[in-house]
């Protein structure tokens, strides 16, 4: 018989006598209530991150691998003691408590030897499973075919491991009425770069499309705006138009009792208020809606329109919409009396908004079609055979697009593209080559020649005398530069040309501007600066396009990316690539065509580019030498950042669609996906994306992204023997 130590040692070495302590006790009550009552718990939770239909609970996940990983018990007294582990262990509010957690992971190391093992989940899904496994100390690895279930478990699993670590950031303090620039530690780098992008995304959209979604005269804020689906009574001496409501509640409470009341004036269903600054009739069931089992009601006639007709109706393209009622909130200054959720009838004035934002989203649509090449509206066909969704109904949905109203179509598709402009950015700030210009020997490494001047606004901008700039800065807004505003930023960056700057090359695109420059010497050691020299340049055009072109606003954004080239290859590739930016945009099929370019020594309605391209000769000597490092982004981390970001308008898609309805009883939305059927929703809530309340754009970030990667980037790393 072997002595326990032994058996312990050879726990998984081909000793299958040995017993596991799930194989011989589970406390399989109390593990069930903890993974019962995960459903409710939001806060840092992987279900809020992505849906996931067939996620397993973290608490089970977290307790079974355990329990299958420690050996059985050898007496009364240790089978209570390692079960009260299992139960602590399968609390969510125990799941980063580091003294259980290191104890359980003590455990299992103990069980094997000492030696983490290897855990292999190759259909991971959700990944609850292979996050507890990491959780509880193992060396995990993951897999799934679904490209939706490998994106969760890169932001659940490897993310927050390899990226989220205490690290330094640079943020702008006040001093003596002085903005400064300071460094200081974060718990977390990653975190606080998805949180700064992900509010940069918040503010581009809002200037953008916040018009769209405007606080009342009173400082009231839209939480939502609730839409009714609408169909003509088919009753021949009628015709008035039936609004499609499942029920009139707005809200459902022992203590709040609000809903709309319909009544016919001059032929045509009106609403009012009641229970709120209106007394709540007796006689009155908000229950009792206009449309049930799909046969509809005419509250003017009475009259029914049977199922089978409504549904053609919805086919033939003649049911509409109507805005009913929005639901409002008061801020969060504490200064309004009136708290909680109030309500108000939709007026012209919100249609008008809205029918605004319907023509911004056909200009936006089309200007997006044109860059990305696909259809920023999802125009992938739904299954219509399906019964379990509003496409397998009859309704008339064919495309998933169609599960979205036109503000909320323009509010996806605009997050989207800001949420592509930030990658782009800050792949613009990665150096993809090496980290140094190449020595004799072969290896890689910067030689600093000069100092340099660092400061910092959205992005990080490195400074240093006599350093070679490759500069980009683009058009805010959408704005696309005409043929007459080209040749003013044309005009205008030639016009300081051996003034401020040498210019080597430029481009001047529809919707953005490439330059390489070399700044020269202001005073006696001391150059123009990127920032002076960005001024001179957007400032002068910018006011000299409005002028011309009649127009008022914004020409550029604010902020222009600029990268120090490293050497003469870099430089030549730069200059390789400013001269075959139009055609490669599409714009002509030679670059001879193109007006808006230059490069030095070449000028191209004389001289072949592709004489000029290798001719490193006409560079001056100084582009020769090594200059220094600039601050250097990975590209995977870049990818992890707008990962999470990407999250959000997914979530998005759930909490802001024509399938989600006004839920009186809680008073919130209740989401696309509340069930695992997309059935046909006849009254619905659109979200107002910019609210502090409700499923808004900030609020999906906080509690759906910041408050996960907050908790995974806690769990303690898993040491791995190479």
């Amino acid at each position: 018989m072997k002595n326990p130590q032994e058996t312990k040692m050879n726990f998984f070495e081909n000793d299958m006598n040995f017993k596991r302590f799930i194989e011989v006790s589970f406390p399989v009550k109390e593990v069930s209530e903890e993974s019962s009552r995960e459903k409710n718990i939001r806060h840092g939770h992987i279900s809020t991150l992505h849906i996931w239909w067939a996620r397993r609970p973290l608490a089970s996940s977290r307790a079974t691998a355990y329990a299958a990983l420690i050996p059985a018990p050898e007496n009364n007294l240790e089978w209570d003691t390692k079960r009260q582990n299992i139960e602590n262990l399968a609390k969510w509010e125990n799941s980063l408590n580091r003294t259980i957690i290191e104890k359980a992971r003590k455990d299992i190391l103990e069980a094997n030897g000492g030696k983490p093992l290897k855990v292999l989940d190759p259909f991971s899904g959700g990944g609850s499973i292979p996050l507890e496994c990491l959780r509880l100390g193992l060396e995990t690895y993951a897999n799934d075919y679904n490209p939706v279930a490998v994106l969760i478990l890169k932001c659940t699993l490897e993310y927050p491991q390899k990226f989220g670590k205490p690290g330094e950031i640079e943020i702008e303090t006040e001093s003596f009425g002085k903005k400064v620039k300071e460094k200081t530690k974060v718990q977390n780098v990653l975190l606080e770069d998805v949180k700064k992008w992900g509010n940069w995304i918040l503010e581009e959209a809002k200037k953008e499309i916040g018009k769209f979604y405007p606080p009342d005269k009173d400082g009231s804020i839209p939480v939502g705006y609730i839409w009714a689906r609408t169909i003509p009574c088919q009753n021949p001496s009628c015709g008035a138009e039936i609004p499609l409501m499942r029920q009139f509640w707005l809200a459902k409470k022992d203590n709040k009792k609000v809903a709309l009341k319909p009544y016919v004036k001059d032929k045509k269903v009106e609403f009012e208020i009641v229970g709120q600054n209106k007394p709540f009739p007796k006689d009155f069931d908000p229950e009792k809606g206009t449309v049930r089992r799909a046969i509809a009601t005419c509250l003017v006639c009475g009259s029914t329109v049977d199922d089978k007709t409504v549904r053609k109706l919805f086919q033939e393209g003649k049911a509409g919409q109507r805005m009913i009622a929005v639901v409002l909130h008061h801020g969060r200054t504490g200064a309004s009396p009136v708290k909680g959720k109030t309500y108000r009838l939709a007026t012209e004035k919100d249609l008008e908004i809205f029918k605004e934002a319907e023509k911004y989203l056909e200009e936006k649509r089309e200007k997006l079609m044109d860059e990305w090449g696909i259809d920023p509206v999802p125009d992938e066909s739904m299954n219509t055979d399906d019964p379990t969704t509003v496409a397998g109904r009859g309704y008339g949905f064919k495309v998933w697009g169609d599960l979205f109203n036109s503000r909320q179509k323009l509010a996806l598709i605009t997050f989207v593209e800001k949420i592509r402009q930030a990658y782009r950015i800050l792949n613009e700030m990665i150096d993809t080559e090496n980290s140094g210009t190449k020595t004799d020997s072969g290896s890689t490494g910067f030689q600093p020649v000069k100092e340099f001047r660092i400061y910092k606004r959205n992005l990080p901008h490195w400074e240093q005398p006599g350093g070679i700039y490759f500069i980009t800065f683009r058009t805010a807004n959408g704005f696309t530069l005409s043929a007459e505003a080209k040749n003013i930023v044309f005009d205008s960056i030639k016009f300081h040309n051996n003034k401020k700057y040498e210019l080597y090359a430029c481009v001047i695109m529809p919707d953005h501007v490439h330059l390489i420059l070399q700044p020269l010497e202001k005073t006696k050691n001391a150059f123009y600066s990127i920032a002076e020299i960005m001024h001179s340049i957007k400032s002068y055009s910018a006011n000299q396009i409005n002028i011309q072109l009649g127009r008022k606003g914004s020409v550029w954004l604010d902020e222009s990316f600029d990268r120090i080239l490293r050497d003469d290859n870099e430089l030549l590739e730069k200059m390789n690539y400013i001269v075959n930016n139009p055609v490669k945009g599409g714009l002509v099929e030679k670059i001879e065509d193109y007006k808006w370019v230059y490069v030095m020594g070449w000028v191209n309605d004389e001289v072949e580019p592709q004489a000029m391209m290798p001719a490193q000769a006409m560079m001056p000597a100084q582009a020769r030498m090594p200059v220094a490092p600039i601050n250097k982004i990975k590209k995977e981390y870049a990818k992890a950042v707008v990962s999470y970001l990407g999250f959000i308008p997914s979530r998005m898609a759930d909490t802001n669609s024509t399938l989600c309805h006004w839920d009186g009883t809680w008073e919130k939305i209740s989401t696309t996906f509340a069930r695992q059927a997309l059935p046909m929703n006849w009254d619905y809530i659109e979200t107002n994306v910019f609210s502090d309340k409700g499923y808004s754009y900030s609020n999906i970030l906080e509690n759906n992204i910041l408050n996960v990667l907050s908790h995974l980037t806690q769990i303690p790393p898993v040491e791995v023997e190479e």
